[in-house]
């Protein structure tokens, strides 16, 4: 991400299993010494664990096939919500998985705002060559 700082990287399938491992991560970055005592150091003041693990908003995720009651709780707690946008993996997923896991993201409770960036917003903010 330092390297190339100008490339967007979207994370499929709400970046697969990175929100899952998100504190694995976290211990990849911290010094080699000490890193289990670095490590609850930090959870136990919640305040510093984003600020380690702020590589992972740097990413853009798209919710397909992912917007389930596990995954999408746990992306939310990881992406920055700017950074996520809709996706269906049509049409290489069946129609009736997209349309179940679609309900789901219907039925997920979340402020109308951010439905609508997630929807919408962040794609043509991440494009704006394509906004309608």
């Amino acid at each position: 991400m330092k390297k190339y700082p100008g490339i967007k990287f979207i994370l499929a399938h709400a970046g697969g299993f990175v929100p899952y491992i998100a504190y694995r991560i976290l211990l990849t970055v911290l010094n080699e010494k000490n890193k289990a005592q670095q490590a609850w150091t930090l959870i136990d003041q919640k305040h510093q664990v984003p600020e380690h693990l702020a590589v992972l908003k740097q990413f853009y995720y798209d919710i397909a096939l992912s917007a389930s009651p596990a995954a999408l709780p746990s992306l939310l707690e990881v992406a920055d919500p700017d950074h996520i946008t809709y996706g269906s993996d049509f049409p290489f997923a069946p129609p009736a998985v997209v349309g179940f896991l679609n309900g789901r993201f219907e039925e997920y409770r979340m402020h109308s705002s951010l439905r609508a960036a997630i929807d919408r917003g962040n794609a043509e903010a991440l494009f704006p060559r394509l906004k309608a």
